[in-house]
């Protein structure tokens, strides 16, 4: 192996450490195997919940080996998977290794950690296609240090606003500009339509293990 290859792998190792200190840090444990549980089953759960495009998104903003942890047994064929809070629960602690009634103190910790180290707005337009049950468990409810939720609320309601104004542009092109070439209002066929609707007059969107 090259030592250009080796400063690669070394760099993706302590990048995907780093990110799992900065958990263990907000946790308040110094035992990365736990911290690294808890990680993997919030990663785990949060993609399940989350359609193929939205997920695959977000993937791209984590480290090399964390992201390979995060589609570990990824299914993509069989996701979003509709569960709701209680589900969640139940699918966090079991992966976790922790109690359900844990889940909603950990969660909302491991979302503060890795919305410090991920690129600013890419977790809250993730968050923003869960359920808002789930969403409540996974960011404590939107309350995070130095936020109140209805800046997370406010955060939220602007990306779907930007995706309503990207269907809204792509609709409008794909009017004025559709397959066959014709224009969108000027061809024979709106013509003809506008004729029938008025008449004879003719008016007219890492490599750790447990």
């Amino acid at each position: 192996m090259t030592s250009t290859k080796s400063d690669v792998f070394d760099r993706a190792t302590r990048t995907s450490h780093a990110w799992l200190d900065a958990v263990a840090a907000e946790l308040g444990t110094s035992d990365t195997h736990a911290a690294y549980r808890i990680l993997r089953a919030w990663m785990h759960t949060f993609r399940d919940r989350l359609p193929v495009d939205k997920s695959a998104d977000f993937a791209a903003g984590l480290p090399e080996l964390l992201r390979g942890v995060y589609f570990e047994g990824w299914r993509p064929g069989h996701v979003p998977v509709k569960f709701g809070a209680e589900e969640y629960r139940r699918r966090f602690a079991e992966e976790a290794g922790i109690t359900t009634a844990e889940v909603a103190e950990v969660a909302p910790v491991v979302t503060g950690a890795l919305r410090g180290q991920l690129a600013t707005g890419q977790l809250d337009r993730a968050l923003a296609q869960l359920p808002s049950a789930v969403r409540g468990l996974v960011d404590g409810d939107g309350r995070t240090a130095g936020d109140g939720g209805r800046d997370a609320w406010i955060r939220a309601l602007d990306v779907q606003m930007e995706e309503l104004v990207t269907a809204v542009k792509t609709l409008t092109h794909s009017l004025q500009h559709p397959p066959d070439g014709r224009d969108g209002g000027t061809g024979p066929a709106p013509k003809a339509a506008a004729a029938r609707t008025a008449g004879p007059s003719g008016s007219s969107p890492l490599g750790w293990t447990d």
